[in-house]
């Protein structure tokens, strides 16, 4: 409910508390000094939200988080082809919004299940996802995350209620407005590409062995022969880096899934 939500805001953010609300088109923020305040943020349109994967791996999180922890992990463990890290496979929120609450029609990039917890919310839907359109779109210099964007084609409507779930695809054009006051979980597995995958793997050398690989050599122009040999150097070293990578990243895919203790189910 809603005082369960505001006390889990007190127990796990620092403030000032944030909602995210819509105006002339363009989503904006809003910080709030007391949860009192967040609820009539929220009152007046907002939305309050808690970002629970930055949070529920550590020893402050709630009890109570316990049961979306291992619901998530079941999630991964049906769906996800491979876990990186936290911050680079999971998009986990728990959302407060009131009757007036909305956040404009946007996409997310996960793959989103949201569960609604307490109260009602109305989804409107496209029936059909045009990735390649919205991928274009991004490209675009001059469109921005926080305007609102405009539904192509037909949509579907669905009021959730509580004990209801909601699959909504990556790059899905969505728009979720209020009914009553309402909580729900927000259960993102983070799409990724093979930019992403080669990050997780350098990730992980720089953390374990970064040490073992002395620095380059970095010789001005002006020594000839020995400059140009310090480039060709650097550049055989970057070709066996990327060897290793590329073992890395075949022993890394056909591993079974390995996700944190975390997320296991109990």
């Amino acid at each position: 409910g809603v005082d369960d939500f505001l006390a889990d805001v007190i127990a796990t953010q620092p403030a000032p508390y944030v909602s995210v609300g819509v105006r002339n088109g363009q989503q904006y923020y809003a910080k709030h000094a007391t949860v009192e305040e967040l609820r009539s943020g929220v009152l007046a349109g907002g939305v309050g939200s808690m970002k629970m994967n930055k949070s529920w791996h550590g020893p402050t999180a709630p009890e109570g988080w316990s049961w979306t922890r291992a619901l998530f992990g079941s999630l991964c463990r049906a769906l996800a082809m491979i876990y990186m890290s936290p911050a680079r496979s999971e998009d986990v929120d728990l959302f407060l919004a009131g009757p007036e609450s909305g956040l404009g029609t946007h996409f997310d990039t996960t793959e989103v299940f949201t569960l609604q917890l307490f109260g009602e919310r109305k989804w409107t839907v496209e029936e059909e996802r045009k990735l390649d359109d919205v991928l274009s779109l991004s490209r675009d210099p001059d469109w921005r995350p926080a305007n609102e964007m405009a539904f192509p084609g037909a949509t579907k409507e669905i009021t959730l209620r509580a004990g209801d779930a909601l699959y909504v695809p990556a790059y899905c054009l969505h728009r979720v407005t209020g009914v009553t006051w309402s909580v729900s979980l927000s259960l993102g597995l983070r799409t990724f590409n093979e930019i992403d995958f080669v990050e997780h793997l350098l990730e992980i050398a720089r953390q374990t062995k970064y040490v073992d690989y002395k620095p380059a050599l970095s010789l001005p122009e002006a020594l000839g022969e020995a400059h140009v040999e310090a480039k060709l150097e650097l550049l055989r070293r970057v070709r066996t880096l990327l060897e290793r990578l590329e073992t890395a990243a075949m022993f890394s895919l056909v591993e079974p899934l390995s996700l944190p203790p975390t997320l296991e189910v109990s």
